[in-house]
């Protein structure tokens, strides 16, 4: 069994496609299990009435999932690369420090931010309006021009940019931590590194989500025009509180994000590339003799 160190080492050394799989495996995994979180959060953020019927919870599931996927496609590979670029220059550096794991998150996280715009942009869309995968972005354009389908992409880089720091680096450094210093059981500090993440990461990246989610669901800028015009709308609907809504529905997700991530690269990576992980080690055990 490796060392804790060590399986780390491995992770922040896989290439682009290993990262790309695990990254595409956990996405599908995650929107499937939280689509009605994110419609409970775009629903409160934009003050519309949550209705809890399953075809309305998951409306725009498709969309979704392709965000997902999309996402953690990119990400983890964007970290990953960011951590060998931090490594390269230091061959005899096995893993990142804890600084370096969270910057390499937030380089991979922001970068992303430009697949997720779009996305979310259409995502969201259908929320409100219940209309098709195709049909949607093709509304959109035609009221708006190609350029709207990025509207909220700034919010949408910085939001992913501190998500991405928090799930891939901040929360297996608060599970190690938690193992490590305060002395608690594998699943304990999973647990810890989990809550402690979401939290922080739903806390700090929420108001720019909502900033994100209300321009997004206002493509017309009747009500929401741009960052600092948004900023000031919700400043006087309901001051500071007015930036938080819907945080309860995202901290719960993020809390479940923090788990699934750690979860599915620990467990996925090994299993995907099981041979690549064998090879490794046999490849180590030669250099040593």
């Amino acid at each position: 069994k490796m060392a804790a160190d060590d399986r780390q080492a491995r992770f922040q050394r896989m290439n682009a496609i290993e990262n790309t799989c695990v990254g595409v495996a956990t996405g599908a995994i995650d929107a499937t299990l939280t689509q009605w979180m994110i419609y409970c959060k775009n629903a409160t953020q934009q003050k519309i009435p949550i209705i809890f019927n399953p075809l309305i919870l998951y409306r725009g599931y498709i969309m979704s999932v392709i965000n997902s996927v999309v996402l953690t496609g990119v990400q983890f590979p964007l970290t990953g690369a960011t951590s060998r670029v931090i490594l390269y220059n230091q061959p005899k550096k096995k893993t990142l420090n804890e600084i370096e794991q969270i910057a390499a998150g937030f380089v991979g996280g922001f970068l992303s931010g430009f697949f997720c715009a779009p996305m979310e942009l259409t995502m969201i869309q259908q929320q409100l309006y219940g209309t098709s995968l195709i049909a949607t972005p093709a509304k959109i354009i035609s009221e708006t021009g190609i350029k709207g389908m990025f509207r909220g992409l700034e919010t949408s880089c910085l939001r992913e940019a501190i998500f991405v720091s928090a799930m891939l680096g901040l929360g297996p450094v608060v599970k190690k931590y938690g193992a490590e210093e305060l002395g608690m059981s594998t699943n304990s500090s999973k647990m810890f590194g989990a809550c402690t993440a979401g939290v922080i990461v739903s806390t700090l990246s929420h108001p720019v989500d909502t900033i994100k989610t209300c321009q997004q669901g206002d493509i017309m800028k009747k009500e929401f025009g741009g960052v600092m015009g948004t900023c000031q709308t919700l400043m006087k609907q309901g001051g500071i509180p007015r930036f938080f809504g819907g945080w309860s529905w995202r901290t719960s997700r993020c809390i479940v994000q923090a788990f699934l991530w750690d979860e599915c690269r620990t467990r996925l990576s090994p299993l995907f590339f099981l041979i690549i992980f064998k090879k490794k080690d046999d490849d180590e055990e030669d250099g040593e003799d």
